[in-house]
């Protein structure tokens, strides 16, 4: 079961519940699944922050936001016995990018993993980068600011 905290709890945090699918030979979750993980933290952010998400963006608004980097540490190994608690911060918003960064806790007390991504505006009718407007910018580095004493 996946849920979300309110948009008004800084900084906003994805928790999700961990499955016997998720885990490998090992018994710990498959380290593909991490990108998963870090992707739904960050869509529900979207969602909850700036009312859509990487789909309505590519369909409705013919603009997306492709990944242009992504980087995982991992801190401690988690399995089907843990729920994790994805929290989401903003690390840079630039003119056609922002770098997430995602602090995920398992079982609210140990650090499981960090993880950042850079995701691009993109203008796929154009075909090239596209700028991030001025109302989601506003969202974006409010949301930055109030998370400043929790990064």
């Amino acid at each position: 079961m996946m849920q979300q905290q309110s948009e008004t709890e800084i900084p906003f945090t994805y928790r999700r519940a961990i499955f016997w699918a998720d885990t490998d030979a090992a018994r710990i979750v498959y380290t593909g699944r991490f990108l998963d993980y870090m992707f739904e933290a960050i869509e529900s952010w979207m969602r909850a922050y700036i009312g859509t998400d990487w789909f309505l963006q590519t369909v409705d608004e013919k603009r997306g936001g492709p990944i242009a980097h992504v980087d995982l540490d991992f801190h401690a190994q988690v399995s089907p016995r843990d729920t994790l608690d994805l929290r989401v911060f903003l690390e840079r918003v630039g003119s056609t990018s922002v770098t997430f960064r995602i602090e995920a806790y398992a079982n609210a007390t140990t650090h499981a993993f960090t993880g950042r991504c850079v995701s691009v505006g993109y203008d796929y009718e154009a075909g090239g980068k596209m700028p991030i407007s001025s109302e989601r910018r506003q969202i974006m580095e409010d949301y930055q600011k109030a998370c400043g004493e929790n990064q």
